[in-house]
């Protein structure tokens, strides 16, 4: 991952991010998924440590895990 998806402008569209592993099936891996509006990169950080048995919803600017993933 990069913390910007665009270095001269500084933009966060658009992130590429590259998740290896299943968290012990907690994730399916071999997808490439495409999240639709504009979630919060903590979101997908919430989602992992749910996946990792975190009880956790919030993390910076997010207030919940991306559903789908």
């Amino acid at each position: 991952s990069s913390e910007i998806s665009d270095g001269n402008a500084h933009n966060h569209d658009d992130m590429p991010i590259l998740l290896a592993g299943s968290a012990g099936g907690a994730i399916v891996p071999g997808r490439h998924v495409e999240f639709a509006g504009a979630p919060s990169v903590g979101q997908l950080f919430v989602s992992m440590l749910n996946a990792l048995d975190v009880d956790i919803n919030a993390f910076g600017d997010a207030t919940g895990p991306l559903a789908g993933l």
